[in-house]
This record gives C-alpha cells, sequence and structure tokens, in this order.
C-alpha cells in the first residue's frame, strides 16, 4: 500500500499506511495472546489478508484504475511476491535469532525448548 500511495503522488498518506499496518499486526498479535489456544492460527491469517485487502480496494482501486487507463505504469504483482518474501525472509531471521538468545539464557536445547512449547 505505501508504494501505491508513492506512486500515485500520496506521499502525505504514507505515515497512514504504516501506522495503519503496524497498528493492525499489533491488535493481531494482542488477539493471538487472550484468545483461548483452541482459536486455530489460520484465522489470524485469513482475517490480515482479507482486511488488508479490503483496505487497498477501498483506498486505491478508483485511483490505480485512472492510473492505468491513462497509460501510467503498474508494477508487477511478482514485485509484490518478491517484497512479501522478503520480509518473510527478515521476520524469519528475527526469530531464529530470538529462540538463539531463549536457548542461550536458558540452557535449553533446541529439542527441549520444543518440547516445552508443545511441539
Amino acid at each position: 500500500m505505501a508504494e501505491n500511495c508513492k506512486m500515485l503522488g500520496q506521499r502525505d498518506q504514507l505515515k497512514k499506511v504504516w501506522g495503519l499496518g503496524v497498528g493492525l499486526l499489533f491488535a493481531m498479535l494482542a488477539l493471538s495472546l487472550v484468545l483461548p489456544d483452541s482459536v486455530p492460527g489460520m484465522v489470524f491469517t485469513v482475517a490480515q489478508t482479507v482486511v488488508m485487502q479490503m483496505l487497498a480496494k477501498q483506498r486505491f482501486e478508483t485511483a490505480l484504475a485512472a492510473h492505468g487507463a491513462s497509460g501510467g505504469s503498474v508494477f508487477s504483482k511478482w514485485r509484490a511476491a518478491g517484497i512479501g518474501l522478503l520480509f518473510a525472509l527478515a521476520l524469519l531471521a528475527v526469530l531464529i535469532a530470538i529462540i538463539a538468545v531463549m536457548m542461550q539464557l536458558s540452557g535449553l536445547t533446541l529439542s527441549e525448548l520444543l518440547a516445552a512449547a508443545g511441539m
């Protein structure tokens, strides 16, 4: 969504878009902590995807259609997939670092840590 704001010249909207994304992330994290373990994790994934798609359509559908119709350039979906993959890899690296620190501080092995987590 931030790339769409840049492309459409809506730089004043960048902070709102980033704030919304980060806010929704923290809201989902908070919900995952208070809801019972019986609620499947897929619920959060689907909810985030649906909400972000609805927001993107609401904010950009008309402007992007007009931009494309007037001959403006549109980013490839592969670029979006690549950005998503890079963020996923960055998140994985952070999670691995957190697990490594937890293992170091607790003195547990990976199998002991997984067993303690119920995995």
